[in-house]
């Protein structure tokens, strides 16, 4: 299967994804060939994908974030560290520029489905974006 993530426009060309093609046709993999399923563009599913994150912010799962990764790494002293949450409980609401962060267990583990390995258990990962910042 081959998905193209083309949501971020600012940094999606076409000719990247002509590239792509051209790379599988290269080593013997078309379009049309019962091996390729797709390609399938992330852009194509833009309203479920903004109906979805509506619900998680609406069901209190998501929230919205104005952090840089520069305020994070000032505050964590940390580059590689994954963000810490500090906008979960600040009540933000949606302007553009803001990212939407998915609000993690507090403790435990995530269950992570997936369709080929099942369900894998991780250690609480902490929140992770779900939308970059939003136009």
């Amino acid at each position: 299967m081959l998905g193209i993530e083309d949501t971020d426009t600012a940094r999606n060309r076409p000719e990247w994804v002509e590239g792509i093609l051209s790379a599988l046709s290269a080593i013997g993999i078309h379009a049309g060939d019962p091996a390729l399923e797709g390609p399938y563009f992330q852009s194509a599913n833009a309203e479920l994908h903004r109906a979805a994150a509506a619900r998680l912010f609406t069901e209190g799962r998501a929230y919205y974030c104005d952090c840089t990764r520069e305020d994070v790494v000032a505050r964590t002293g940390k580059k590689e560290a994954g963000y810490e949450g500090h906008c979960r409980e600040r009540g933000l609401a949606y302007e553009p520029g803001r990212a939407l962060q998915f609000r993690a267990p507090d403790d435990g583990q995530t269950v992570v489905a997936d369709r080929i390995r099942g369900g894998d258990r991780v250690p609480e990962p902490g929140d992770g974006g779900l939308r970059d910042r939003l136009r």
